[in-house]
């Protein structure tokens, strides 16, 4: 019983003469209600509606440092990351005042804070906090997992963000091995069945780079090439250290990491060519690649005019101008053979048609293309027919039925205006109808005519 001469946390007398008494008043003794509350000592129904108590120095401090649960409770509050959750978490949090890795007040003055701006990390932190066997894990997974990333400014602690990734998770091969424990203790070296895995998993990465004839990859693209995952560190490592100067890893915090494969001789490639007529598989896939490479750096960097139509009598001027150099060179060498009979100015109407789908396929809202466009006008003119102009559009011949329907009311809005020099001109126009009271609708007729 609480008489004033007990500590009531200990409940030994208050006469101790080794632990010094100290009062705690009522802010202080409110605190210590607030924090017993959670407890299941019910110790705050001995301190409800006193001004002060008298404690132990020794018990006060104790007794302040316990946290408000044991470790048993807080591991069965942490949300199962694989089962079905009912947590609002990520509804209720305040993104734009709260760290969404600690959940703390950000503290601009005292720490860096940062906002996630790109869609690869958002989702790479995402999947570690998915497999993290911990509490911080599965506090972020349940704020971040119901959220889109367009809709919040995930904002955080730039020192939280760092210890988030350096904190260990079981998701790679090294972790999974360091759980195994290995009996090492013979005299003959024992081969590890991570060692090995790893090793294979590295081996069908190396293989891909060197087989498909590529020259740039993502880390990402790799890591799908195998179930079993590796740390990107240890990739970039074994590769490095396998191509040496035959290799680049560009690497940009908070974007992926790019893998440039170089080695080509494309010097050596060129004379086997000329000198055997015959090269590898892997080196034609490599000089088309590279090719490839460079003819779509050259449409993305060539600049069109596509605010306005040109007049009628200049319609079709622009047409070969408007093809990149090195795209007309190259469909020049493949279509104008030295074996073929027919002229360069015969097949010169077909490059620019290709040349037009390739470049119209490639940059659809900055390329407008003249000559599909005329072409989708005739084919529309001959036959009325949506159809048809919908069937060569969709194979890249013509423009379509709604860039044409677009030129028409062009023009019909802004018709051109022809000025005829030392010349009078007189016009009348008037209309006739004939027939047009009909209970049907039909045979009816319409026209309107004109003299100048």
């Amino acid at each position: 019983m609480e008489d004033g001469t007990t500590c009531t946390i200990c409940g030994e007398p208050l006469e101790n003469n080794i632990d010094t008494i100290v009062q705690v008043h009522c802010r202080g003794l409110k605190t210590f209600i607030d924090k017993n509350k959670s407890r299941e000592d019910e110790k705050h129904i001995l301190w409800e509606g006193k001004e002060s108590v008298n404690f132990h120095e020794s018990c006060r401090k104790r007794y302040s440092a316990l946290k408000s649960t044991s470790k048993r409770k807080r591991e069965s509050s942490i949300p199962s990351l694989y089962s079905p959750t009912t947590s609002n978490d990520s509804n209720d949090f305040n993104f734009d005042e709260y760290c969404f890795i600690c959940n703390k007040l950000l503290d601009r003055y005292h720490k860096k804070v940062s906002t996630l701006q790109h869609l690869y990390t958002y989702q790479n932190i995402l999947k570690v906090a998915s497999t993290k066997n911990d509490e911080l894990g599965g506090a972020v997974w349940n704020r971040l997992r119901n959220m889109s990333f367009k809709e919040k400014f995930f904002q955080y602690h730039y020192v939280c963000y760092i210890n988030f990734w350096h904190n260990p998770s079981k998701v790679s091969l090294e972790e999974e091995h360091s759980e195994q424990v290995t009996d090492l203790s013979d005299e003959e070296p024992v081969s590890s069945n991570f060692d090995i895995e790893r090793d294979r998993v590295i081996d069908n990465i190396c293989s891909y780079i060197e087989k498909s004839g590529k020259f740039q990859f993502t880390l990402s693209k790799l890591h799908g090439l195998n179930e079993k995952k590796i740390r990107n560190k240890l990739l970039c490592n074994r590769l490095q250290d396998k191509y040496n100067d035959d290799i680049f890893i560009l690497k940009h915090p908070g974007r992926e990491i790019f893998i440039y494969y170089k080695k080509i001789n494309f010097t050596q490639i060129c004379s086997d060519w000329v000198n055997k007529k015959s090269i590898s598989d892997f080196e034609k896939n490599a000089v088309i690649n590279f090719a490839t490479e460079i003819l779509r750096s050259e449409i993305l960097n060539a600049k069109y005019q596509n605010s306005l139509y040109p007049p009628a009598e200049k319609f079709l001027d622009n047409v070969n101008s408007e093809i990149p150099q090195l795209l007309k060179n190259f469909l020049d060498g493949v279509l104008n053979s030295k074996g073929r009979m027919k002229s360069v100015e015969e097949n010169q109407e077909k490059i620019d048609m290709i040349a037009h789908s390739i470049v119209t396929y490639t940059r659809p809202r900055a390329f407008l293309s003249n000559l599909q466009l005329a072409l989708g006008l005739y084919v529309y003119r001959k036959t009325g027919s949506r159809i048809v102009i919908d069937l060569l559009s969709k194979f890249g011949v013509c423009a379509s039925y709604s860039s044409i329907q677009l030129y028409e009311a062009s023009t019909i809005i802004n018709s051109p205006i022809h000025h005829v020099d030392s010349a009078f001109v007189q016009f009348i126009f008037d209309n006739t109808d004939h027939n047009v009271g009909t209970l049907d609708g039909r045979e009816t007729f319409h026209c309107l005519g004109g003299v100048t």
